[in-house]
């Protein structure tokens, strides 16, 4: 079990040595700098936590460690996210401010989601985990529901993908998924699933870095969804409901933080 969970470990971040290389090689870094920093952060991080492991640091210090990465892991994914939505309306620069709209209350919706989930979580029973479980697991909902976002947005659009675009969102929709789906069972089942779980997110990890390999080497071109383009007006009257959409949901974001004051006025003390 260790030798694999070791091997697991491993590999992702020696192909993301490979990754790197072959970005910095076609000159790619420029379009994506913040996938480049996530890549190079998570070499370090690996190399950091194996140390940490070899001289056996106190649960305390392994678990603020943690608590770091995850959040510096995490803000470097929304960067990603945001930096892919740029890049897929490269040619419809109209629509940016749309999407950074959507974007930007999808996080707050998610961020909300992630708050009150989290106090629902079963205490873990992991000494290093306990605090960081909640924010492993909001994390990993974040992550999905942003790339969702980010999915059903070019989506109903009919936008385009460039392929390497593409790539980078397709391997992050994986680990982001895989990751929601086992995070729970940290907390559900404790140290009986910490293994188990280790080994299903590190193997997600490992494919979505292939999937990175993959679309690098292949030749460019876009990928287009398997429908007909919309037309001009089309397109405006998709993108006056998307604002209509964003206003109903600012109004319904209003209505629940009025209902919580109520709320709290009346909570006994």
């Amino acid at each position: 079990m260790l030798l694999i969970l070791d091997i697991l470990s491993a590999a992702p971040h020696a192909l993301s040595i490979i990754v790197l290389f072959l970005i910095f090689r076609r000159k790619l870094e420029k379009q994506s700098p913040f996938f480049v920093s996530y890549l190079i952060f998570n070499v370090i991080a690996f190399l950091t936590f194996f140390t940490m492991a070899q001289i056996l640091v106190r649960a305390s210090t392994y678990q603020s460690a943690l608590f770091v990465y995850i959040c510096i892991y995490t803000a470097l994914t929304l960067g990603v996210i945001y930096q892919l939505g740029n890049a897929l309306l490269i040619s419809r620069s109209s629509l940016i401010p749309l999407l950074h709209s959507v974007l930007r209350w999808s996080l707050a919706a998610l961020v909300l989601a992630a708050a009150i989930g989290s106090a629902f979580l079963h205490e873990i029973d992991i000494p290093h985990w306990k605090l960081v479980e909640p924010l492993d697991v909001s994390s990993a909902l974040i992550r999905a529901g942003m790339l969702f976002t980010l999915f059903a947005f070019a989506w109903t659009l009919r936008i385009s993908w460039q392929k390497w675009t593409a790539g980078i969102a397709l391997g992050f929709g994986i680990t982001a998924c895989v990751d929601l789906a086992s995070a729970p069972l940290r907390a559900a089942f404790g140290s009986a699933a910490i293994h188990a779980v280790d080994i299903i997110q590190l193997s997600g990890y490992n494919v979505a870095v292939l999937v990175w390999l993959i679309y690098l080497l292949l030749p460019d071109r876009k990928l287009r969804f398997a429908v007909n383009i919309l037309p001009r007006s089309d397109m405006e009257a998709w993108s006056g409901e998307l604002q209509n959409m964003v206003q109903r949901w600012s109004s319904f974001q209003r209505w629940i933080h009025s209902h919580l004051n109520i709320a709290e006025r009346f909570r006994p003390h």
